[in-house]
């Protein structure tokens, strides 16, 4: 085989010698040494991810004020913590994504709202269809902050969008409908759509700003609709009765239950895992052994009742 020697390097000279030389420097290597000298001032991104399992002080906590793994604010409007304090001389460097509720991409996220029929049923759901109204959306840097952002990329929004429209083709009503928005395939604004009369329905994690509404004649119906799925990583029942939930924390099918509670923001003090394909039932970490040998953990609340503060964003 040829080789040119201008495209020799000393690496590969050393395989081919089978031992070890200390190499003087080649004159063929020069150009190749010139080609090859990096830039001073090379431009470096550095991302900071806390994943779900990682500690953090509690919102209400006296803590959070100082300790928060997280800037207090967003956009280049920010306080950092005390433990964040190292990044201090980097401060005008930094750009920090917050107000943002992921847009329903959170593994935790609600994707069937399971409504038992009655006399209030339409006027629980003309209050959420307010609700959801009321949810602002946007871009990092808004103002003001808005509740949510965009999903992952344009591909996500684009498959979201299709699968919407299958639903509406197929007998859904839409409650409050979900749009592209500000010439960006990936924001969109949320969802709400009442799939009762959709026959054959999907058992798919869309992962997105869209939620399902589904209409059942009895509590028993609802359970059992509930657990009509392969995955099972968390559920909630938002009720005033004690026994209700009793029932439904004992037939439900998943490992993060909560009564009026949302489903999402479990606490780092309770084991996380599923049931079903939502399941790993394998120890991960030292201590992950603890809560794989009985996976199921409950945030509970004897009543129903609104926040006293509503998050950034909404209405």
């Amino acid at each position: 085989m040829a080789i040119k020697l201008t495209t020799l390097d000393r690496r590969r000279f050393l395989r081919g010698t089978g031992i070890a030389l200390a190499l003087p420097c080649f004159e063929s290597f020069s150009k190749i040494a010139s080609a090859t000298k990096l830039p001073v001032d090379r431009k470096r991104l550095a991302c900071f991810y806390m994943p779900d399992g990682v500690p953090m002080p509690l919102a209400d906590g006296p803590a959070y004020q100082d300790w928060s793994w997280f800037p207090h604010g967003g956009g280049k409007e920010f306080e950092l913590t005390k433990c964040l304090e190292p990044l201090e001389p980097l401060r005008s460097d930094l750009t920090v994504l917050s107000g943002y509720i992921t847009a329903g991409q959170r593994c935790t996220c609600a994707r069937r709202l399971i409504v038992v029929n009655g006399p209030e049923t339409d006027q629980f759901l003309a209050e959420l269809k307010k609700q959801v109204l009321g949810i602002s959306y946007g871009f990092n840097g808004d103002t003001p902050e808005p509740f949510m952002g965009t999903v992952i990329n344009a591909a996500t929004g684009n498959r979201l969008m299709s699968a919407y429209a299958g639903l509406i083709d197929r007998g859904a009503v839409a409650l409050v409908e979900m749009e592209q928005r500000r010439d960006c395939d990936a924001l969109l604004s949320p969802g709400l759509l009442d799939i009762t009369n959709v026959t054959d329905r999907e058992d798919e994690e869309l992962f997105g700003p869209l939620m399902t509404i589904i209409r059942v004649g009895s509590f028993e119906e609802a359970i059992a609709e509930a657990n009509r799925t392969q995955y099972g990583l968390s559920a909630g029942l938002l009720s005033d009765n004690p026994e209700l939930y009793q029932q439904f924390i004992h037939q439900i099918r998943a490992g993060i239950v909560n009564w009026n509670r949302q489903t999402t923001g479990a606490s780092g003090k309770l084991p996380f895992g599923g049931c079903g394909l939502s399941g790993n039932h394998r120890p991960s970490a030292y201590y992950a052994v603890d809560y794989c040998s009985f996976p199921v953990a409950s945030i509970e609340s004897p009543e129903l009742e609104m926040p006293e503060k509503k998050l950034t964003g909404l209405a």
